[in-house]
């Protein structure tokens, strides 16, 4: 650490390289995420790269990381029931992959509808 201070302080920090840590692949994202409202549901849908990787999706609402979904092999759609009504969710859709990584999220809103026909 000292040695690393002395070479900052010195101007030789541009030989530093750091060792050691595995390089992050490029992780590909899911596209075309679509969220369709029908009564107290959302139906989300997406589209999965083209990877033999996969392992399975996370879905995060309005996120909240603590209570993400984890959907196992190559889900392509998840209908979420019993949401409350006049309530605006944010859903984000994480793949993940073999070795533990997850890739970056794609997020689309849905709004609720604030009552429903027939029901008061």
């Amino acid at each position: 650490m000292l040695a690393l201070f002395l070479c900052c302080i010195l101007g030789a920090c541009s030989d530093f390289e750091p060792t050691g840590m595995p390089d992050v692949p490029v992780l590909a994202k899911v596209s075309d995420l679509t969220a369709q409202v029908n009564g107290r549901k959302v139906n989300l849908s997406w589209v999965l790269p083209d990877d033999n990787n996969i392992a399975g999706v996370k879905i995060m609402t309005n996120g909240d990381n603590n209570s993400a979904l984890t959907l196992l092999g190559r889900p392509t759609e998840y209908t979420l029931k019993g949401l409350s009504l006049g309530k605006e969710y944010l859903y984000t859709v994480k793949v993940m992959y073999v070795g533990g990584y997850i890739s970056e999220g794609i997020s689309v809103s849905a709004k609720m509808p604030d009552h429903l026909d027939g029901v008061k």
